[in-house]
């Protein structure tokens, strides 16, 4: 049965008064876009709405404060859609409240779930056998998890699995369900199922300069925690290298190919059986292993997503193992996919519902961890999908460290990693790192004696006590898991404890990264460059932090220094509410950037995704919750210049951020005064929630399609 006969296609606006509004009237939802000003009213009352959740669009942005005044009115408004735009829920919504909603409609049921469940666009991969299709049903956040599972029970739909973090069920339907799940008004989105999530260094090490910071700043992961969620679980006892510092939980699944055992040494490799010759980026960091459960207790189709298994792997990593920093060479493997010609080229790009859980987890939903995520290999798998645009799901994300793979002789871009941007625009990759190499013959340090040449790739430990060799993203991203456990390690061992906000560690990694491809700026290639340790640290060591900051809708930090020479760059990152899933835009809060010059304002790097090749340019950023500002400062010594964040567009705030400063020192020329506002002696940045005064795991967030790192591993050329 098609969906499109089971609902009605148009909102029906209520009959509050339309009034002037802000600059961009339209709600930009995921599959239509509704003008305020040409909907016509009808109704007779907001009573008609009573008890409902409605799409909303308010005369002005309204802060935190107002907020929870609207909520006291009986206007509660729950999902920021942008720009002045919500879903809201109606309560015996009083006259006042009323006076300050610009117009509202209802929430149909064709706005709530996927393009491709409503025109009967379905995959291999969400069928069962008995015919029925695995989707996803995510409640709005008003909702509690005993309520949408009482909702879907009570409809006589077999609920196969849940993830808390998101208020996500997946459930066995029949195609003449998919109209009635839609049309709940406990219902915020539906969706196909995601697809499972599958796998996806000579050495990389001295390509991020990780040698230099071992050798200058005594730099080896000691004290840290690193978690590593792959696609089966080292064995304990499996290599020297790491041999007494590797925990593990979970099901024992096996690593059949080497994969989580070679990720784990590019980490934490000590280089035992070499000598120290082959030696991982963070050589004495403690490793927690665990495995993503694909299927769900063997009901499943085995491309099936299992959201629950994430939520409570981290939530045991983090709680019950301490973990700092976790690594995901994973993703949803969409080469192969694609190739097969069903259809699922259309999902690269995509902000889906597995992304929102990483943003969500990111933001806190089970305490402080820095995320790092394998961008994909589906470049080089997938050519017929093209070669922007072409980074799968979850490792579109906002708020993880996005890594692409770089060359490790010459640091250009490797044939198969992934480029964004992403559907929205946003730039992916957030950095680059040695993934692979040239074709350059190696050393005779792999096999079990090791005696035997290794294949062109980065080398690391495999099952056993030997050495192996593989290409990929997911090579890529553990090297930088192993940075930043090196930028913790000095956090600790400079500033103390706790650490600082995982948006701190980002905001470090992008700032101390390398330039590459002959260009100013980031790039949709490779991000903002290739990992840098050593420029990293001396921008934590030496840089100005400003770490304990938190703007609301239409505020503003400001704050004067003096150019000090060279190359001034600024960084701003912040842990973006997860996105709403709705919505053709997934970032929520929008804060700005700038410096303020005698001549100007210096406005950070911007990406034209309609031309995708193009080099950065300078403007506003209305896309990524990173931003930089970068100019020579030669010309200017001496000059004072100011420092301004705006909080431009927050409609989830108060938002947090991270700020690193370089080329810059405090006040402005004469200033004496010894405030410490933005110094770098702040340890007690929030830890790990960069989103203060908010309930992250309530958040309700966007739509989904899952991430691919994944490897071919009989190439050597994998995630």
């Amino acid at each position: 049965m098609r969906f499109l006969s089971l609902v009605a296609m148009a909102a029906v606006a209520l009959s509050w008064t339309a009034r002037p509004g802000l600059a961009d009237d339209a709600i930009h939802l995921k599959n239509r876009t509704i003008d305020p000003t040409l909907e016509k009213s009808v109704g007779s009352s907001p009573a008609s709405m009573d008890g409902t959740h409605a799409l909303v669009r308010m005369d002005h942005k309204p802060t935190a404060a107002e907020r929870r005044e609207l909520a006291r009115e009986g206007l509660h408004l729950l999902t920021p859609l942008g720009n002045g735009a919500w879903v809201a829920r109606l309560d015996h919504v009083t006259d006042a409240a009323a006076r300050r909603v610009r117009w509202a409609g209802e929430l149909p049921a064709e706005d709530k779930i996927s393009r491709g469940l409503r025109d009967g666009m379905l995959h291999a991969h969400s069928k069962l056998a008995d015919g029925r299709r695995v989707l996803d049903v995510q409640m709005h956040p008003d909702v509690t998890m005993a309520q949408g599972r009482a909702m879907l029970e009570g409809m006589g739909l077999a609920i196969l699995d849940e993830a808390p973090s998101i208020r996500l069920f997946q459930v066995a339907a029949g195609e003449r369900d998919f109209g009635a799940i839609a049309a709940n008004d406990a219902v915020m989105w539906v969706d196909e199922t995601s697809m499972q999530l599958e796998e996806n260094m000579y050495q990389a090490k001295p390509a991020t300069g990780a040698d230099v910071a071992k050798e200058t700043w005594g730099l080896t992961g000691k004290g840290v925690k690193a978690f590593v969620l792959d696609g089966g679980v080292v064995k304990l006892d499996g290599n020297d290298d790491w041999a007494g510092r590797v925990e593990r939980f979970g099901l024992p699944v096996p690593d059949v190919v080497g994969h989580p055992h070679h990720v784990v040494g590019i980490i934490a490799g000590d280089g035992t059986n070499s000598d120290g010759f082959i030696e991982g980026m963070a050589p004495e960091v403690g490793v927690i292993s665990a495995s993503f459960i694909p299927g769900f207790d063997g009901l499943l189709p085995p491309m099936y997503y299992n959201y629950g298994n994430m939520d409570t792997a981290y939530d045991t990593a983090i709680n019950e193992y301490g973990a700092n920093v976790a690594n995901n060479s994973i993703g949803s493997n969409l080469a192969e996919l694609a190739n097969d010609q069903n259809g699922y080229c259309e999902f690269e790009g995509d902000y889906n519902l597995t992304a929102q859980q990483i943003d969500t987890i990111v933001g806190g939903a089970y305490g402080p961890i820095s995320i790092v995520w394998s961008i994909g290999n589906e470049r080089g798998y997938s050519p017929g999908c093209g070669t922007y645009e072409t980074i799968a799901p979850p490792a579109t994300a906002k708020n993880s460290i996005g890594v692409g793979s770089s060359n490790k002789e010459d640091d250009s871009v490797s044939f198969f990693s992934s480029w964004g941007p992403t559907d929205d625009g946003r730039l992916r990759p957030d950095v680059s790192a040695p993934g692979c190499s040239t074709g350059r013959a190696t050393p005779a340090v792999c096999g079990e004696n090791h005696d035997e040449a290794c294949p062109p790739g980065i080398v690391a430990t495999g099952r056993k006590n030997e050495y192996i060799s593989f290409c990929g993203t997911s090579m890529a991203g553990p090297v930088v898991t192993g940075g930043v456990s090196l930028l913790m390690q000095r956090w600790k061992d400079t500033k103390g404890e706790p650490l600082a906000a995982h948006s701190t560690f980002k905001a470090l990694v992008v700032h101390g990264a390398k330039k590459v491809e002959e260009q100013d700026g980031p790039s949709y290639r490779m991000g903002y460059g290739v990992l840098n340790i050593p420029g990293s640290v001396l921008a934590m060591d030496d840089g100005i932090l400003v770490l304990d900051e938190a703007l609301d809708q239409g505020d503003v930090w400001e704050q004067e220094f003096t150019v000090d020479g060279g190359e001034v760059k600024a960084t701003l990152v912040w842990t973006d509410k997860p996105g709403p899933v709705l919505t053709s835009k997934s970032l929520v809060n929008d804060l700005d950037l700038k410096i303020v010059t005698k001549d100007g304002d210096e406005l950070p790097w911007i990406l034209d995704p309609a031309h995708p090749a193009d080099d950065a340019t300078k403007g506003e950023n209305h896309r990524d919750p990173v931003e930089q500002v970068q100019f020579d400062g030669e010309p200017r010594i001496g000059e004072t210049v100011t420092v301004v964040v705006t909080g431009s567009d927050v409609p989830d705030g108060p938002q947090a951020f991270s700020l690193v400063l370089t080329g810059l020192t405090d006040g402005p020329v004469g200033d004496d005064d010894d405030d410490d506002t933005g110094d770098d002696d702040t340890g007690d940045d929030d830890t790990g929630d960069d989103d203060s005064d908010d309930d992250f795991g309530d958040d309700d967030s966007a739509d989904d399609d899952t991430g691919d790192d994944d490897d071919d591993d009989n190439s050597g050329c994998g995630s």
